[in-house]
């Protein structure tokens, strides 16, 4: 089977892979190893002694089961995010790794055999090390937003639902939230395992580029479509869940959903979820085929139509309409957050009596007024 394919037993690897340079120097001390201990030391401790005072000061209050539950929670969020990040990342490098062809015989792969040689000896240590760093930088991330999954785990229902999707206000309380912060994960995990998996790719020669042309291995090119297909599903789940997220957000000077928000931008999110299914089998044809300008153009269509459509788009349109129609379709909006407002502040009974001042000022006090100088603010 030729190389080009990138088939072969690709856990096996050629001598010209794998060779070591001659004569190795002694390992010495490293005063940057040191260095990186102690630091790492100096974080634990520094972490350690804000645990245990957080510790002291709720056992003071008498609230050390807070305290507790919040720990629990954090310590199951990093352990969740990690062990995901650890299996994207560290799954991606080996997967191109494991796949790499035996043999690049042109002048591309020669020029990367170099780099191989030189890399090899650290090769172990640097497909755990950078998994890792990025593994808990992300997952510490995450840990310090432990109040949302907390609170959807003690999620409930208000028994009131929203006019414009019909869902129970508890969804957008407790629900959402967890959505949200599953789709921003989600979103940068993928990223990372994506470029990972293309810097090993290339430098394994599963990526070559040869007199201006791109040639990559079937299984790098599998590898990298099946990752770019969860990436734009995942933007897809993002924009259709984004509609809900209207009902809470804040733009164009109002809370909650408007008429801008109605007619263009809960449109445009459909719009553009059948643009990301439509990506999606562009990268299925690639597959196939071999063929990347497809999902190339598709890709960048679909990103400049999230921008354009889902945020330039919007704005334009509310500037145009603006004017007394724009105010008189904006009143059943405003009033629904009006209702929502005095429901949430237990105010819905009120009720409203306009005043109208009938008394005229003596004629002192309008001459005393008319000499209060008046501030620009």
């Amino acid at each position: 089977m030729s190389a080009a394919d990138g088939i072969g037993r690709s856990g096996d690897a050629g001598p010209a892979d794998l060779a070591a340079p001659q004569n190795p120097r002694p390992r010495r001390p490293s005063i940057l190893r040191t260095f990186f201990v102690l630091a790492m030391l100096a974080v634990v401790a520094n972490v350690v002694a804000g645990v245990w005072t957080r510790q002291l000061w709720f056992d003071q209050l008498g609230y050390s089961g807070v305290f507790d539950l919040q720990m629990k929670t954090r310590i199951a969020v990093f352990a969740g995010v990690f062990l995901v990040m650890q299996l994207l990342l560290r799954g991606s490098i080996w997967l191109a790794y494991r796949f790499r062809p035996l043999r690049v015989p042109d002048a591309a792969g020669e020029a990367m055999h170099r780099y191989r040689v030189a890399v090899e000896p650290f090769r172990r240590v640097t497909f755990m090390l950078f998994p890792l760093v990025l593994s808990v930088l992300v997952a510490s991330s995450a840990a310090n937003q432990w109040r949302v999954p907390l609170l959807w785990w003690g999620r409930q229902s208000f028994g009131t639902k929203d006019p414009q999707f019909g869902r129970d206000i508890g969804f957008y309380v407790f629900s959402m939230p967890l959505i949200e912060m599953a789709i921003g994960f989600a979103t940068i995990a993928l990223i990372m395992a994506l470029v990972l998996a293309t810097l090993t790719h290339y430098v394994y020669g599963g990526i070559l580029l040869r007199k201006g042309a791109v040639t990559v291995t079937r299984l790098a090119r599998n590898h990298l479509c099946l990752l770019a297909i969860a990436l734009v599903l995942v933007r897809a789940a993002a924009w259709w869940w984004g509609r809900y997220a209207l009902v809470y957000g804040t733009s164009r000077g109002m809370t909650g959903v408007d008429d801008t928000g109605v007619r263009v931008t809960l449109p445009v999110h459909a719009v553009l979820v059948c643009a990301a299914v439509i990506t999606v089998l562009t990268f299925v044809v690639t597959m196939r085929t071999g063929q990347w300008q497809l999902p190339l153009a598709a890709t960048s269509m679909l990103a400049v139509t999230s921008v354009v459509f889902g945020g330039i788009y919007p704005d334009l349109v509310a500037q145009l309409r603006g004017g007394s129609s724009k105010s008189a379709q904006e009143v059943v909006y405003a009033q629904r957050g009006l209702d929502a407002t005095r429901a949430a502040f237990g105010v819905s009974d009120v009720t409203v009596r306009d005043y109208r001042a009938v008394a005229t000022p003596k004629t002192a006090l309008a001459g005393a007024i008319g000499k209060i100088p008046v501030l620009d603010p």
